[in-house]
C-alpha cells in the first residue's frame, strides 16, 4: 500500500506516493501522467524521472490506488511503496531515500556521486586526446601548405 495522505478539505481527496522502476525519460513520465489525468476522479498527478517518483491526488469515491497501480502496470512499469519523508526535516533529520541530506547546511548537500565523476573523467580524457590529435592533423595540414614538398 502507497503512503497515503487524506486531505483535510474533503474526506474522500488523497495523496498517494510511488517509487517508479523503469521510468527513465521525460517520455515516461508524459506517458505516465497522461494515461493517469484519463482516470476518473485523479485530480492531479506529478512524476519525476529525476527522483524516480509519482503522487496522484485523487478523490477515492472514484479512482483507487489500486487502479492506479494497474494502469502503471499495464504500461510496463513497476510502482513500490515510497517511504513516507519525516515531518521534522531539518536539524538532525535523515531521509531514507535522500542519503545525501545534511542538517549543517540547511538539510541539503549534495555529494559526488563516485560513478558520476569517473564517467566525467573519462569523458575528458577522451576529449583531451581528441583535442591533441586534431591539433596534431591541422599542423600537419597547415606544415604541407606553408612548405609544400
Amino acid at each position: 500500500m502507497p503512503e497515503q495522505t487524506t486531505d483535510a478539505r474533503s474526506g474522500n481527496e488523497a495523496a498517494f506516493t510511488w517509487k517508479v522502476d523503469g521510468m527513465d525519460c521525460a517520455s515516461c513520465v508524459g506517458k505516465i501522467q497522461t494515461a493517469l489525468a484519463k482516470l476518473p476522479g485523479v485530480l492531479d498527478v506529478r512524476a519525476s524521472v529525476m527522483t524516480e517518483t509519482l503522487t496522484a491526488a485523487v478523490d477515492q469515491t472514484r479512482t483507487s490506488s489500486e487502479e492506479i497501480e494497474a494502469r502503471v502496470a499495464g504500461l510496463g512499469y513497476t510502482l513500490t511503496r515510497q517511504l513516507p519523508a519525516p515531518s521534522n526535516r531539518g536539524a538532525g533529520s535523515e531521509e531514507p531515500d535522500h542519503p545525501h541530506a545534511d542538517a549543517r547546511s540547511g538539510g541539503h548537500v549534495h555529494r559526488p556521486d563516485p560513478d558520476l565523476r569517473a564517467e566525467v573523467l573519462s569523458a575528458l580524457a577522451n576529449a583531451v586526446v581528441l583535442l591533441v590529435l586534431t591539433i596534431y592533423i591541422l599542423y600537419e595540414a597547415y606544415r604541407r601548405f606553408v612548405d609544400p614538398p
